[in-house]
């Protein structure tokens, strides 16, 4: 599961010897998947748009943006976000969008309600590369995280296609105070 990288309990508290290497492995992606966004940010604005200053200033902006400084640490926002800029980047290669945009679909589930659009935008060409790239990026993680989880693997699947269980207990409303 993602978690939060600030911790919730004061610096002062924390025993610095404590923090994992599973977390520092998240500061670290969290952080390249940040530089990684604004690289793309800062490609898209020169190679589509013909301005590195417009890229920069596209940029600037997306820093400015309260939503980027909070969920900066957040790896299961900003690796999909990174993903999908690396997709918008490299749009004119059908088969490598596809596998950007499956690895962000398999990072986190809302990458997939983009599919249609990105299908739409290659129907008339590129539609089976960009199908391909897709299909091979998931089928690898789908495989990546039967060979990690293998006991664990319907749950793991299911936080990754978004599929989550309704809790059936405790949905009286207001129906459960009596007064039908």
């Amino acid at each position: 599961t993602a978690r939060p990288l600030a911790p919730t309990v004061p610096d002062t508290i924390v025993d610095s010897n404590r923090t994992s290497k599973l977390d520092m492995v998240a500061r670290v992606l969290a952080i390249a998947a940040n530089v990684l966004l604004v690289f793309c940010i800062v490609g898209i604005g020169y190679w589509h748009f013909g301005s590195f200053n417009t890229g920069v200033g596209a940029a600037t902006f997306y820093l400015l943006l309260p939503y980027a400084a909070h969920t900066t640490g957040r790896v299961d926002h900003v690796v999909p976000g990174a993903l999908l800029m690396l997709a918008l980047m490299l749009y004119r290669q059908p088969f490598v969008a596809g596998l950007f945009l499956g690895c962000a679909a398999g990072v986190m589930y809302y990458p997939f309600s983009l599919l249609p659009l990105w299908c739409s935008f290659y129907w008339q060409r590129g539609i089976r590369r960009f199908a391909s790239g897709f299909a091979v990026s998931v089928a690898v993680l789908v495989i990546a995280m039967a060979m990690i989880y293998p006991n664990d693997l319907a749950y793991h699947l299911s936080y990754m296609f978004g599929i989550k269980r309704v809790a059936m207990n405790g949905m009286d409303g207001m129906w459960g105070l009596g007064w039908h």
